[in-house]
């Protein structure tokens, strides 16, 4: 289709999948709808420059498949940490399956408007539910796996907060110095 589709007033209603859109390829994507969608919203590999939603996208009943899915900002804009916070619960509780590439796009437009803090909490939320799959699959190495999740994310925030392990550093040497 060339040109505008409108699907204002459109009812998602479907019970397996709700919204088909693998592959879309738009200007502007807006998903803004009235109610969450029973069914599954399927955007693997479509791209859009504009993406426009709300809350309810991400409460669809079949989860949100996010594998490949390109946008280059986001309407309305997530202003300050917690919007950053709320658009993260909204990702982790609508992708069924960990995809790493919905945190790096979600990273990626962060950083375009030139937040590098909140693009690394995205990264940083990324590592921790990655480390949680880890250790869900792990069996009776999970806790091990949780383990040594949480001490790289205490000390260095998985790569994305380095001053972490500078500070730790700066008090281990304090310490050994005092008692030396």
């Amino acid at each position: 289709v060339r040109g505008r589709v409108d699907l204002r007033g459109a009812h998602l209603g479907a019970r397996v999948v709700s919204l088909a859109a693998c592959r879309l390829v738009a200007d502007a994507l807006r998903l803004a709808v009235e109610d969450a969608p029973p069914g599954r919203v399927d955007l693997r590999y479509a791209r859009c420059s504009s993406l426009q939603d709300n809350g309810f996208l991400w409460g669809a009943g079949g989860g949100v498949e996010l594998a490949g899915f390109d946008y280059l900002s986001l309407e309305p804009r997530l202003e300050g940490r917690p919007a950053v916070r709320r658009r993260l619960a909204l990702l982790g509780r609508a992708t069924r399956r960990f995809t790493p590439d919905a945190y790096d796009r979600l990273a990626a437009v962060l950083r375009s408007d030139g937040r590098e803090v909140d693009a690394a909490t995205v990264l940083v939320e990324k590592h921790r539910r990655r480390y949680a799959e880890r250790a869900r699959a792990a069996g009776w190495a999970g806790p091990a796996v949780t383990a040594w999740s949480l001490l790289v994310r205490s000390l260095t925030g998985y790569g994305h907060r380095l001053w972490r392990g500078v500070a730790a550093l700066a008090v281990l040497a304090r310490v050994a110095f005092l008692a030396w």
